[in-house]
């Protein structure tokens, strides 16, 4: 018995599914005012192919990518950052983190209190030598006058980007490592799972867009 199957195309890419793999894809809801279920189902199952090929680029790409150390050293920065806050903020840190993150403003204390958590998070990861914290501090100095309160903060400052004595960063970055790794299989299993072709014949007729949505898009081996 010959399986029934269902072709459809654009200007980039045409594909063949089975009939019970097309049903899927019929909407179950209401369309657009000028669009039929079957105008729908076309749209839908040729999106979900793009799909398939950008993950099978994503597969390819990490295949040859390791994990970038700098993804590892920025996310222990940002666990330093928040393991201070945690310890010496007056405010909520989830609002403080969220403001950070986002680029909101600050009022100015709370924008101080991130300043020392940047610096405590630096002096962990990439402490400064003697010479680099008095230049520092001649740069600000020289820069105004400074309040009696101003002072205190770049001593701060100066105290936390120095080679912190007895602070390790191995567990920062452990903690980073393994998150980066975590979130690595993660986006590992989605790509497995989205870039299987079982019951789909793929085939590009004309020329693909570099990207589709934050994945990349490449030219297949076949």
């Amino acid at each position: 018995m010959t399986h029934q199957t269902l072709t459809v195309e654009n200007s980039r890419i045409r594909v063949t599914v089975s009939r019970e793999i097309a049903d899927k894809f019929l909407p179950t809801g209401v369309t657009g005012r000028d669009e039929s279920p079957g105008q729908a189902q076309r749209g839908r199952l040729l999106s979900a192919a793009m799909g398939k090929l950008a993950s099978a680029t994503e597969l390819r790409l990490r295949l040859t990518n390791d994990i970038e150390r700098a993804d590892i050293i920025a996310l222990a920065h940002k666990i330093l950052v928040r393991d201070y806050l945690e310890e010496h903020s007056h405010y909520n840190v989830n609002e403080v983190i969220m403001r950070l993150e986002e680029g909101h403003l600050m009022h100015k204390y709370m924008a101080q209190e991130v300043t020392l958590a940047n610096a405590h998070a630096r002096g962990v990861l990439k402490p400064i030598s003697q010479d680099d914290a008095r230049f520092y501090v001649a740069s600000r100095v020289m820069a105004g006058v400074l309040s009696s309160h101003e002072c205190r903060q770049l001593e701060t400052r100066v105290e936390l980007l120095l080679s912190r004595i007895g602070i390790d960063a191995t567990e920062a970055l452990d903690k980073a490592r393994h998150a980066v790794q975590a979130q690595a299989n993660i986006a590992h299993h989605y790509h497995m799972c989205r870039a299987n072709l079982a019951g789909w014949e793929i085939k590009v007729i004309g020329e693909l867009p570099t990207h589709v949505g934050l994945s990349k898009l490449l030219p297949r081996d076949d």
